[in-house]
């Protein structure tokens, strides 16, 4: 990324909290990965080569859903982060219960697979929808088949998390698509 002339930072929710996982009921919630994001976005912009008014948050799954709560005017407002919210928002399967009412503070833009069996993509296109109507800047697409992490290359895997069973499946049309966007 350096390169191409971005500064990319990843904050680790979890080890601070001596977590493993986020997947787990009861642990670490999308607001608390959402305020961990606040510091990592106060830290780029005390950095001298970082442009402060141009800084996008990403995030895939749970930090899908933190993606969906940082890009939220509820969330920004209520923060106040110095500088304001993000230019930007990419939430990769996220999850959707994450998703405030009200309006967007960042551009937002949704990947997701119509068969994702862990983070459903209906009340992310149901917001959406609406949010645009009202001439809201968001931006989706849902993936016909395509499954939770379907842009990790990695074995097709079934995953047993508090009682319930998901399906992780790598689709690399999907995947090529998404990483155009």
């Amino acid at each position: 990324l350096g390169t191409l002339g971005y500064v990319a930072i990843l904050p680790d929710s979890l080890s601070p909290r001596n977590m493993s996982t986020a997947c787990e009921a009861g642990s670490l919630t999308f607001r608390e990965h959402a305020l961990d994001g606040l510091g990592a976005l106060a830290y780029l912009r005390s950095q001298p080569d970082v442009i402060p008014t141009k800084i996008a948050v990403m995030g895939w799954s749970h930090g899908g859903g933190a993606t969906l709560i940082s890009a939220s005017a509820r969330f920004i407002n209520t923060t106040r982060p110095v500088g304001g919210g993000y230019q930007a928002a990419i939430a990769f399967y996220p999850g959707c219960a994450a998703f405030l009412d009200g309006n967007l503070a960042s551009p937002l833009l949704m990947l997701m697979g119509s068969a994702d069996d862990w983070t459903p993509p209906d009340r992310c296109v149901e917001r959406g929808t609406a949010l645009q109507s009202a001439g809201t800047p968001i931006e989706w697409k849902v993936y016909k088949g395509a499954m939770h992490t379907f842009d990790e290359p990695s074995p097709n895997r079934v995953v047993r998390i508090s009682g319930r069973t998901f399906h992780l499946e790598y689709d690399r049309t999907a995947a090529k698509d998404a990483h155009d966007q």
